[in-house]
């Protein structure tokens, strides 16, 4: 090792030590990543001593930059600041001894660097977010920065300290080399196969196997084979298998040359299937159970459809309703009673609690998801399931949040996320229904028309369809399909003063003549689009400002396009601004009004803050019958805490909730700003959040 010259600055010093391990080092500017003007950068790093003096003689504080490839080295950089932390949980799950003893560094903007060995034969290639969001690879082509170096803010957005982990530097702790799990080929082999999520008991063996054919055509070797499974083991199988066990699956498929059938047959080109063999004598017939008979089986996936606002909601209500209170279904053959699970994403709680009290529920049995879930919450949908054996319903309107992430319309993507809903129903014997819209085209199938890929109604064992006849405004529950049994006949149903109503089994109601129905062109004109979208954004922002981008997702979720929405929202004079001119934008609705459109007769009313609000109020859009609106009082208590009946086609009546008074409502989206966004809630100026009325 060469002697260091007394003059020499502390971080040359180091440059030396560094270049003693084999490590090429280069200079960078001071307080700044950015190499010095007129150099190669990375392409002039070095491991001679000679030279690196010269450097830091000349340049006595610069940075200390390190070239990754030629040092053999392979840097997993995790970026907080963009989301890295999230994304390193997943990826550390399974691999924790490998994270565990990595040289680790410490970066300013509070992320971190591991340091491993490049394994011989590994081709590795810098890039941004390699293992997912805020996780990129510094290795062939990139460079890190080392201790002492520093930042400032003048140069750089996160000032600081570049600094080694206090056991985890270069002098106290060996390299290790990647480990084969980490191997990003690896990574992307195992994400292609079908298997994803929790592996449960009798599934574990086929699942690895399959896992271990996707790897082999890598030409990894059996050590490298073994240590990747063990690693999906441990992360994916519940409970694990026994490590002998992965192992001899590993030797197994190490046998075969890579890209051979090896026993296994290629289950297209994401993964491999091991087949087994059952004489059909062998095989026990399976008793169908139902929730609901001929309709709703038990232990599946089933789908109820429609267009929006026709009262897929109210239907779910009303049957977890008559579940909570051991009420019979019509057409069952008896009662049963049960709880159910919701998660409402296109409503609050409280506003689908109302429904299910109109349905008479008992709302002690009924919980609600409240959090939006994704393919990841059925670990823990799973678990609430284990400790509430009642739950026999599980609701997700809509299911497109256990499919985020994801390309809807790709048949092989949907199907391996319903196929998690699928294991969760069969393992609990509980009835999983997902609601999902149809497009508006009367000339296509019942089928054809669910929004998305075709898996979303091939997959579903049962599927109900709920529809209006536009000219005589006769409802029904039709089923559009059963693999379990015949198609039950349909079932009229009435929405009216009392929530949701079922009718009689009526076997005269045609759902192709539902289906194909075009409204009565004699009949009064329907609200357009941006007419309905107008309402929809009012009753959103009710409580306050929202997120644009969350405000358009679930817009697009009760199905209104983009256009129509900024369409609606320019009309109503809803505003899109950054709070305090920073951060995403929030749509913040000055009026405080209904919007234009809403009544029959384009009549709008508006009145100071501190006066009372008039005017039309739209329903929502499972209760849009086209009905005569109410108009809002000034309190409350004059009407009672629901407006006045107003009068349906037919026998049936309706009312519409009232609004607290707007005094109260500016209090409180005060209040929610103060909380969410900073405002001083003593601030006497509510023309900040709102504008002047």
């Amino acid at each position: 090792m060469c002697s260091l010259p007394v003059a020499l600055s502390i971080k040359g010093k180091y440059a030396l030590r560094y270049a003693a391990f084999g490590w090429h080092i280069f200079p960078l500017q001071p307080l700044s990543k950015r190499p010095y003007d007129g150099s190669k950068g990375l392409l002039d790093a070095t491991t001679n001593p000679t030279t690196i003096e010269a450097w830091w003689t000349r340049y006595p504080e610069a940075n200390i930059g390190l070239s990754c490839g030629p040092s053999g080295l392979y840097v997993i950089d995790v970026d907080p600041k963009n989301g890295g932390d999230d994304t390193f949980e997943d990826l550390r799950r399974g691999n924790e001894e490998a994270f565990r003893g990595a040289v680790t560094c410490l970066t300013p903007s509070g992320g971190s660097h591991y340091y491993f060995r490049i394994p011989r034969g590994l081709e590795a290639k810098s890039g941004a977010d390699v293992y997912g969001r805020g996780i990129d690879v510094r290795t062939t082509g990139g460079y890190v920065i080392l201790e002492p170096s520093e930042l400032d803010d003048r140069n750089e957005q996160y000032p600081g300290k570049y600094e080694w982990e206090e056991g985890y530097n270069p002098k106290q702790g060996a390299l290790i080399p990647l480990p084969p799990s980490l191997y990003p080929a690896v990574k992307q082999a195992l994400a292609s196969t079908p298997v994803s999520g929790e592996i449960i008991a009798g599934s574990r063996n086929d699942a690895l196997t399959r896992k271990a054919g996707a790897l082999r055509r890598l030409d990894l070797s059996a050590e490298a084979l073994d240590a990747a499974l063990q690693v999906e083991n441990r992360r994916l199988c519940k409970p694990p298998l026994p490590a002998s066990e992965v192992s001899t699956i590993a030797k197994s498929i190490a046998r075969y040359e890579p890209g051979a059938p090896i026993g296994l047959t290629q289950g297209g080109s994401s993964g491999w299937r091991r087949h087994t063999f059952t004489k059909a004598s062998e095989i026990t017939q399976e008793q169908v159970s139902w929730l609901w008979e001929g309709r709703i089986p038990l232990g599946v996936v089933s789908a109820i459809v429609g267009e929006p606002g026709v009262g897929k909601t109210f239907l779910y209500c009303s049957i977890a309703s008559m579940l909570s209170r051991g009420w019979v279904l019509p057409d069952a053959d008896g009662p049963l009673t049960a709880e159910s699970l919701i998660w409402a994403g296109e409503d609050r709680p409280g506003r689908i609690k109302e429904r299910l009290e109109l349905c008479g529920a008992d709302t002690a049995k009924i919980t609600f998801l409240n959090e939006e879930p994704g393919r990841g919450s059925i670990d823990q949908i799973s678990e609430f399931l284990t400790a509430n054996p009642a739950v026999k319903l599980v609701v997700l309107d809509p299911i497109s949040s256990f499919v985020m992430g994801k390309n809807e319309n790709s048949d092989n993507e949907v199907r391996e996320c319903l196929a998690g809903l699928q294991d969760l129903a069969q393992r609990h014997m509980v009835a999983i229904v997902f609601l999902r819209h149809l497009s508006k085209d009367p000339e296509r199938s019942i089928l054809a028309r669910i929004l998305g890929s075709a898996a979303f109604g091939a997959v579903p064992r049962s599927i109900l369809y709920i529809g209006e006849n536009k000219r005589t405004k006769r409802r029904a529950v039709f089923s559009e399909k059963c693999s379990d049994d015949e198609l039950a006949e349909p079932v009229e149903f009435f929405l009216g003063t009392n929530g949701f109503q079922f009718g009689k089994v009526d076997t005269e109601l045609d759902k192709d003549a539902f289906a194909a129905s075009r409204p009565d062109p004699t009949a009064p004109r329907q609200r357009s689009t941006v007419q309905e979208a107008g309402p929809w954004i009012v009753d959103l922002l009710k409580d306050g400002p929202i997120e644009a981008n969350r405000a358009f997702q679930l817009g697009r979720q009760a199905g209104f396009s983009e256009r129509t929405l900024k369409r609606a929202k320019k009309n109503l004079g809803v505003q899109s601004t950054q709070l305090k001119g920073q951060g995403p934008h929030f749509w913040v609705n000055h009026t405080k009004v209904a919007p234009q459109g809403a009544n029959p007769e384009g009549q709008l009313e508006t009145q100071k803050a501190s006066g009372t609000l008039t005017g039309p109020l739209a329903l929502d859009d499972e209760a849009d019958l086209n009905l005569p609106y109410t108009t809002l009082e000034k309190n409350r208590e004059e009407t009672g805490p629901r407006g006045p009946e107003c009068q349906l086609p037919g026998d049936y009546a309706c009312a519409r909730p009232h609004v607290d008074k707007v005094s109260e409502r500016t209090e409180t989206a005060l209040d929610y700003a103060s909380e969410v966004f900073g405002y001083d809630d003593q601030d006497p100026n509510p023309d900040l959040l709102f504008g002047a009325s």
